[in-house]
């Protein structure tokens, strides 16, 4: 297999260091996150199971930190893998709108940044969340297609969209990403490159998993087709064969790696639940 470059945003976090084991063989790994400390725990980490990986500080919602990151790469040689794991979620996140700069701009700013980067066999993979697949979302498709645009996020707000929720607007972000991969694969594929976003359910072993556990999150991948929650390595998994050549024909979709709490929900659940979890209202 030739040798080419993986890069893994929110590279400190347990999806991305699970992603970073899987990916290791096909070349070189470059992790981007927001600190120093955070990225050099992640690095020691994957050293001790035999892994090297280069670090960059990233982040996500600024432009030139993009750009910086998109230089980066291009000097480490060709790009294989875009892994865009960063991202804000409630319970700790408590500003709506740095959730939706973060995962929704900040994910739109990333991919025109490495679109020109993209060639054949490159495979740009977005985690997004089930979370993306509430009904009430869809409702705001055209403003979350494209979030870059002037004033998305003050028409969001005038359409109550986000009701200063953290967990509505999560939605809405997520949603966003689905519908940017969607959107975008075309662009891609005029370069050889494919583009998929993988939404997973509750992820315990990672920070923002552990957080979600303490919520409605808990209780509904208990209830789950698998009756279990997830763990890093179930998304690294997915992730892994995303970027693989097995997946050279899967692009400008959604994974949904939830367990089967989608499934649950919406086929299983007493109408009180399913319209709670739809409409992503727990008061």
């Amino acid at each position: 297999m030739e040798q080419r470059v993986t890069v893994i945003t929110g590279g400190a976090g347990g999806i991305a260091k699970a992603s970073a084991r899987r990916l290791a063989e096909r070349g070189p790994l470059l992790l981007a996150d927001l600190t120093d400390d955070g990225l050099a725990a992640a690095s020691a980490e994957l050293r001790e199971s035999g892994i090297e990986a280069q670090t960059a500080l990233c982040d996500v919602s600024d432009e030139s930190s993009i750009a910086e990151l998109a230089r980066r790469t291009a000097e480490l040689g060709r790009l294989g893998a875009l892994v865009h794991t960063a991202g804000l979620a409630p319970p700790a996140a408590r500003d709506p709108r740095a959730v939706f700069e973060v995962n929704a701009v900040g994910t739109a700013r990333l991919l025109e940044a490495f679109l020109p980067l993209a060639e054949a066999g490159t495979a740009a993979i977005c985690i997004a969340s089930l979370a993306g697949h509430r009904e009430f979302v869809r409702e705001f498709d055209e403003l979350l297609a494209h979030p870059e645009r002037p004033g998305a996020w003050e028409r969001l707000e005038e359409l109550g969209a986000s009701r200063s929720d953290v967990l509505r607007t999560y939605s809405l972000s997520k949603r966003s990403i689905i519908l940017q991969v969607r959107h975008g694969a075309a662009a891609w594929g005029a370069r050889g490159a494919r583009l998929v976003s993988i939404s997973p359910g509750l992820v315990v072993d990672t920070t923002i998993g552990a957080g979600a556990s303490t919520i409605h999150a808990g209780a509904y991948a208990e209830q789950s087709a698998l009756a279990r929650p997830g763990y890093a390595a179930d998304i690294a998994g997915v992730v892994a064969f995303a970027a693989s050549d097995d997946a050279g024909y899967v692009t400008g979709t959604d994974l949904l790696a939830d367990g089967g709490v989608v499934a649950f929900t919406l086929d299983h659940a007493d109408r009180t639940t399913r319209d709670a979890w739809n409409s992503a209202n727990y008061s």
